[in-house]
């Protein structure tokens, strides 16, 4: 099945030390045998011959690298004549690559609405952020499979296509491994308490105040923060504004606070299990996923450490792992956030932390990967349509 094939994945975001969704999905297919190829967002300089590089250790995986000379405007003010550009660019791709594709597999909403154009023998559709227009559900319409995170994304894409289903957010091989080797259940320490952060700081959904609110109430705990500490180490996108600035500035002074940088997940793995607890603090009202889901909380629970934060939907019912603000209102948090440091022994209980780890292992991407497989095999999915045929002006026009 998902083994031994040349897989294309489809990314927004560029190779770089933070991993999310994209990244992992590549690596674990790589893992199985797959010859996977890592396309990332097109760039605007450089170059017009297709860049190839290896990861190290990684003997299956090339990250592709292209440039574009579609300008932006054309996306927006002229879809045909960019639908035309876009079917000639991914021409000129399939021709550079010379690959016979089994499995296409589009993370990227944005960028290419038809997805036959890459040919293969199946395609997949994962958003994992809110869609919304006709531009980001497009792709859904050729693809044989469409996945999310998150319930509100996939209702979405439901006037679109029949064959939509909710994977959870993944955790990466790193942290399964962290836990099966560190995950013994938090004790008490006579140290400060040890609070992790891990994200990019220069996204416009975190919320900037709240977090400073509960840095600055909160002198006697210790913060540790995984991120870029600036726009420049960040590969998943920055927002370089004053705000922003001066927020990261702030951290970086702060005396309870410890700016660890964006390292590479087998450092982060083990590291994060030596915290007491873990801070969530996007804003729902900013957040593309209206506080559906995010990706970092899985790597959260896998240590077996109580997360305190934002409301996050997906996982409303699962009040004793998460300790949430109100929907659409962080207001209450920095008071949540002092109550549950003030009882840790209880919401890091022998009970609570095995069920938030064996939570998390079963959400490994290795799991993800095998139930995608399923779906994408079995009888009640739907079957798969022919390679793309060659592109003509007639037929994208």
């Amino acid at each position: 099945m998902l083994v031994d094939k040349s897989i294309l994945v489809i990314s927004p975001q560029p190779w770089g030390k933070m991993l999310v969704s994209k990244h992992h999905y590549a690596l674990e297919l790589a893992r199985r045998g797959n010859r996977v190829w890592f396309l990332e967002p097109p760039r605007q300089q450089g170059s017009a011959k297709l860049g190839v590089r290896r990861i190290e250790g990684q003997p299956n995986l090339r990250v592709l690298s292209r440039r574009t000379f579609i300008p932006d405007l054309l996306r927006f003010k002229a879809k045909r004549f960019y639908a035309l550009a876009v079917a000639l660019e991914i021409a000129a791709l399939r021709r550079a690559l010379d690959v016979e594709l089994d499995v296409v597999w589009s993370f990227e909403p944005n960028l290419y609405p038809n997805l036959r154009l890459f040919g293969g023998k199946h395609r997949i559709y994962h958003p994992v952020d809110m869609v919304s227009g006709t531009n980001q559900l497009a792709p859904a319409k050729s693809a044989d499979l469409v996945l999310s995170v998150a319930p509100n994304i996939l209702d979405r894409l439901a006037t679109v296509t029949n064959h939509r289903h909710l994977i959870q957010h993944g955790l990466g091989a790193d942290f399964v491994q962290a836990a099966s080797r560190l995950g013994s259940p938090w004790k008490p320490r006579p140290l400060p308490p040890r609070i992790g952060y891990v994200g990019n700081l220069f996204i416009q959904q975190l919320d900037r105040p709240i977090f400073e609110t509960v840095v600055r109430e909160n002198p006697d705990v210790e913060f540790h923060i995984w991120g870029p500490r600036a726009p420049a180490e960040s590969n998943l996108g920055a927002q370089a504004a004053p705000g922003t600035d001066a927020f990261v500035r702030f951290l970086g002074q702060a005396a309870n606070v410890q700016m660890r940088g964006a390292v590479d997940p087998a450092e982060l793995a083990p590291a994060l299990h030596d915290m007491d607890a873990f801070l969530l603090c996007y804003d729902p009202r900013r957040d593309p996923a209206a506080g559906a889901n995010s990706h970092k909380i899985l790597e959260y629970l896998s240590t077996g450490r109580v997360v305190i934060g934002n409301h996050v939907s997906t996982y409303a019912d699962r009040t004793g792992w998460l300790r949430m603000a109100r929907p659409h209102d962080n207001a209450e948090l920095p008071t949540i956030f002092r109550d549950t440091l003030a009882d840790l022994a209880s919401h890091n209980s022998a009970a609570l932390h095995t069920s938030r780890v064996a939570f998390a292992l079963d959400q490994s991407y290795a799991r993800q990967v095998e139930r995608i497989e399923s779906l994408l095999y079995s009888a009640e999915a739907p079957p798969p349509k022919a390679p793309a045929p060659p592109l003509s002006v007639r037929e994208i026009s």
